[in-house]
């Protein structure tokens, strides 16, 4: 598998975790991890964004 393979695109980000696409926009916007290739293009390995997502989880429990 080459590294390109590894990239999802945001909507299919969106159909694999059953989320609008608005919401993993909102999540690049709020830190998630991403990979911009070329100018503009915006793509995740889906194992990062796991992981980041996980870890917002355990510190949004932290702090209720």
């Amino acid at each position: 598998m080459s590294p390109e393979e590894d990239f999802v695109s945001g909507p299919r980000i969106a159909r694999k975790l059953d989320v609008d696409p608005a919401t993993v926009r909102r999540w690049v916007r709020e830190g998630a991890p991403h990979h911009v290739l070329g100018d503009k293009l915006i793509r995740f390995k889906f194992n990062e964004l796991l992981a980041w997502r996980a870890m917002r989880k355990r510190k949004e429990l932290l702090t209720k």
